[in-house]
């Protein structure tokens, strides 16, 4: 968990929020990085291991304490944070999670949420506010034109997961806004740290002329969005108090679906050679689904799917290739 902190500066403490980020994966890293951007902020890990359960709670109970610390040294001249943003872009479990991973990526959900209405509870005059990322692509797997009338229709673990975690959090009695953004496919830069999603991986394998395994048919179409619209978006909206007045559910969305043939033409034009593909046999992720625009929110604007594979391929040679070394 990565807790964030102001630092002063001209605006002062008062007007800046402090943010506690559970995950720090493709999307939570760009947000912290569009934090970081926006304003002076310190930022403090501590210890969440999402892999033993048995010590997760004292963990959080660790990082409870360490929030009143931070707003104790508030209090002596009656100052206060200007809001409490907590950001849950955590979990490991993927499409092809089962009910076992599922199950216990919700149990640990339950504790940070049980967690966050605790220290909501005990600070009732400071706002706050609880981000959840959650999954388009997961929730209207198989749909196509999906509009802002359309009804989440799980057909997988993982997409039964978010489901599960969206109704617990708007169930919540927590003095909280509650914020969440359904993705569709986000992808982002070349990390070894991160998991890599379709586009990363074609430009990675197609630099390092290796096969790219396809689990998918060449036409099956998709929704893309760039990590760093997500992040500005999202990072906008916690630092903005007029658009953070209600509880809300949206979808970000490029509504401008793609096939894996397209994307592949995409990257060899941008890398100038070749990609091999080799199709699975076994096609566990193979629909297609879309998305029409009335399903998103204001102030939400995406760029452009080929704009963008350029900035991956250039900060691979930014990096000397460093990216490329790993699968």
């Amino acid at each position: 968990m990565i807790l964030l902190t102001p630092q002063g500066g001209n605006t002062g403490r008062h007007s800046l929020p402090v943010f506690l980020l559970f995950g720090a994966g493709t999307v939570g890293a760009a947000i912290l990085a569009e934090v970081q951007q926006f304003a002076p902020f310190e930022s403090t890990n501590l210890p969440l291991d999402w892999k033993l359960s048995t010590t997760f709670s004292d963990q959080l109970t660790v990082i409870e304490s360490r929030l009143d610390e931070l707003l104790a040294r508030w209090k002596p001249d009656g100052d206060h944070p200007h809001r409490l943003n907590f950001i849950w872009s955590a979990g490991a479990a993927g499409f092809a999670a089962t009910e076992e991973q599922v199950s216990r990526e919700l149990i640990l959900y339950r504790k940070v949420l049980s967690s966050i209405e605790r220290m909501t509870g005990r600070y009732p005059t400071i706002p706050a506010t609880m981000v959840l990322m959650s999954s388009a692509g997961g929730l209207f797997e198989g749909q196509r034109g999906v509009t802002a009338y359309s009804k989440p229709q799980p057909i997988r673990p993982y997409s039964r997961l978010k489901l599960q975690q969206e109704q617990l959090l708007m169930q919540s009695s927590a003095r909280l806004t509650k914020l969440i953004y359904r993705l569709t496919s986000v992808y982002g830069y070349i990390r070894n740290h991160q998991r890599r999603g379709l586009i990363p991986t074609l430009v990675a394998n197609g630099l390092a002329q290796r096969v790219s395994q396809i689990t998918g048919f060449s036409m099956t179409m998709r929704d893309y969005i760039w990590i760093e619209d997500v992040a500005k978006y999202i990072t906008r909206i916690l630092f903005e108090d007029p658009l953070l007045a209600t509880d809300s559910v949206a979808t970000l969305a490029s509504c401008k679906p793609s096939s894996i043939l397209e994307i592949q033409h995409v990257v060899e034009k941008t890398i100038c050679r070749p990609l091999y593909l080799r199709y699975s046999p076994e096609v566990t992720n193979g629909v297609t689904m879309s998305f029409d625009t009335d399903v998103l929110p204001s102030h939400w604007s995406p760029s452009e799917l080929a704009t963008n594979v350029r900035k991956i391929v250039n900060d691979v040679f930014t990096h000397h290739n460093t990216f490329l070394a790993t699968k």
